[in-house]
């Protein structure tokens, strides 16, 4: 049985017309013997819509058998692509001279209940319209079969060309207006509401003031915010689903006091950072570790033992010092280099300019060349691992009292690649200084503290 693709939707249609041939004028008497009149239909429509054919006749007991099932020749189609076809619609139906046509729908091939001219019926996707045609002497009656084929045209999904863009802002200073630019091509009309959400996909809840395509947060007080839009397309006109949404990415506002750090590494240490995940981010979300520096000209010119990224420890990997008064990771040992070193990046300080910020991108899946010889992805973090998460990173000087680096450290961010995701690390989540170190002696100057 040939099938539609579209759901079915009911479809109710207006007064039922019935056209047939006229009778004709009374002829004189003819004596000879009965003919059987024709019982055929030669043209049907619903409101605007011909069927592909007009089918071969079936017979009553094929009608009235539900396990018949029909040959393609043994019905036609009834394509309704619009409303606009059924507006003021009806079935009628041209037959042979004299005839009488009955009709009804139904699901199946058992013969339904007979409509009768000025009735209403109710059309249905993948149902039937059955014809029946009777001769005026009733020596003849037809059967016909059209399978209904409304072909439904949904309103179109919005097309999301611009997406809104998030920021960093300090307190007080005036956050700039999120804004979307959507569009549709169907005619339908575009509504928006924004959302305000506690983490990256995660659901939020409607801004009442917020139904146009830009929106200004209007936050204060230190933290993250999330928000969103979802642009809905109104369109009246198709004949199926009249409404179809889709929903923006999340920007990020970061409401932050400039933090920076003024650290002191040598000896192959580097300074631990804290960094906590929003609700409904997973490690996988994020793909690098971004840092800014500023070194003074007494610092700029020294040589740099290592510059790399350490990461994927647990925070009791990092026990507190009461000698030196900070918390140290000593990794020293036969392999005290390591499964952590996930980003060996350039150690040098050639060509930054003194008391200039520069800012340095490391990979935290080992993807970033140079990655470090004893690099192991078999370390990292499973992709649903929600943190919190510490990584180790900065210039470290060589070894020796006077080969210190002092460094500025600020914008300590995790991020994935475009920045639309980002946590800011806040420093490393102790109450004292930490650091991750080897062949650290008791005389290295490990220090830092937040000078703004």
């Amino acid at each position: 049985m040939k099938k539609s693709n579209i759901v079915g939707v009911g479809i109710s249609l207006l007064v039922v017309m019935l056209t047939i041939g006229l009778v004709g004028c009374p002829q004189a008497e003819d004596n000879s013997p009965a003919k059987k009149t024709e019982a055929v239909i030669t043209e049907i429509t619903v409101g605007e819509v011909e069927p592909d054919k007009i089918p071969e006749p079936i017979t009553l007991a094929q009608w009235n058998n539900a396990d018949y099932d029909l040959a393609d020749a043994d019905y036609g189609t009834l394509a309704i692509s619009s409303l606009s076809e059924l507006e003021d619609a009806a079935i009628a139906v041209t037959a042979s001279e004299g005839a009488r046509v009955l009709f009804g729908i139904s699901a199946g091939a058992v013969k339904p209940e007979n409509f009768q001219p000025g009735d209403t019926v109710t059309l249905i996707d993948e149902q039937y319209l059955y014809v029946e045609v009777r001769s005026e002497d009733a020596n003849t009656t037809n059967y016909y079969r059209f399978i209904v084929d409304l072909e439904l045209v949904d309103a179109q999904t919005p097309n999301i060309s611009v997406q809104p863009a998030g920021g960093d802002y300090s307190p007080g200073s005036t956050i700039s207006a999120l804004s979307v630019t959507a569009a549709v091509t169907d005619g339908g009309t575009l509504t928006y509401q924004w959302y305000k959400a506690t983490g990256n996909n995660v659901d939020g809840t409607a801004i009442p003031t917020a139904t146009v395509a830009s929106y200004t947060p209007t936050d204060t007080e230190l933290g993250t915010y999330y928000y969103y839009v979802v642009v809905t397309n109104t369109n009246n006109a198709v004949n199926g689903t009249k409404t179809a949404t889709v929903t923006s990415s999340y920007a990020q506002i970061t409401i932050q006091i400039q933090y920076i750090e003024k650290i002191t590494l040598l000896n192959g240490a580097f300074a631990l950072f804290e960094f906590n995940l929003p609700d409904g981010s997973t490690w996988s979300d994020y793909t690098k570790i971004t840092a800014d520096y500023k070194l003074d000209a007494a610092n700029i010119g020294k040589a740099v033992r290592a510059a790399r990224l350490y990461g994927n420890y647990e925070k009791t990997q990092f026990p507190f010092n009461d000698t030196r008064g900070i918390y140290l990771a000593d990794i020293n040992g036969t392999n005290m280099n390591g499964q952590h070193i996930v980003d060996n990046t350039s150690a040098s300080l050639t060509g930054k300019t003194a008391d200039t910020w520069f800012t340095v991108e490391y990979s935290i899946d080992g993807t970033k060349p140079p990655a470090h010889a004893d690099f192991s992805a078999t370390f990292l973090p499973a992709d649903d691992a929600l943190g919190p998460f510490y990584y180790c990173l900065g210039f470290s000087g060589n070894d020796g009292a006077g080969n210190e680096i002092v460094q500025l450290v600020r914008n300590v961010t995790l991020s994935n690649a475009d920045g639309t995701k980002k946590v800011v690390s806040m420093g490393s989540g102790f109450d004292a200084p930490a650091f991750i170190g080897y062949n650290v002696d008791t005389t290295s100057i490990l220090a830092r503290e937040v000078v703004e």
